[in-house]
């Protein structure tokens, strides 16, 4: 029999998510941020304190702050975080644009599976961004993606052997 403090314990996560992805609720908590900086050897939490420094969710918007979260979480070997950070710099979100950096993060995150990483890096190598443009490379990239499902990868695959 499971007790009922551990049972209500045990529905602590769901709770949050639900919270958290749901547009019925506008809750403005600071738990969030203490909890994240209290585990920081957790990739996890640190890219989403990064994406929420980002994009302003629930707390105030700070890119710098975003950056930093986003670089802890991938000295953690966080996947998600590699891809964030190059699309910071790429674009130059919070940090100076940097093409070639934001390729070799693009490429750490598709190296380790990371399926947006993956098809960011077929449309680098596509486009030339931070790399030499080689649609050979591209081409492979995409098939990878495409194969584990990536629409816009099937899309460029679809677009490049029409042309």
């Amino acid at each position: 029999m499971i007790s009922s403090s551990l049972f209500c314990a045990s529905l602590f996560p769901l709770l949050a998510a639900i919270l958290y992805h749901s547009t019925a609720f506008s809750l403005s908590i600071s738990v969030p941020i203490p909890f994240s900086q209290q585990y920081p050897k957790y990739g996890n939490a640190q890219c989403s304190l990064g994406y929420k420094y980002e994009n302003g969710k629930g707390i105030d918007q700070d890119l710098k702050e975003a950056i930093y979260w986003y670089k802890k979480a991938a000295e953690n070997g966080h996947v998600a975080a590699y891809y964030c950070l190059g699309k910071c710099y790429q674009d130059g979100i919070g940090i100076e644009k940097n093409e070639v950096k934001a390729f070799d993060h693009y490429k750490k995150s598709a190296e380790k599976g990371y399926l947006n990483g993956i098809y960011i890096l077929g449309y680098c190598c596509e486009n030339g961004i931070g790399t030499e443009i080689d649609k050979e490379k591209a081409v492979e990239w995409y098939k990878i993606a495409a194969k584990r499902g990536n629409k816009d990868a099937q899309k460029r695959l679809l677009e490049l052997s029409n042309s």
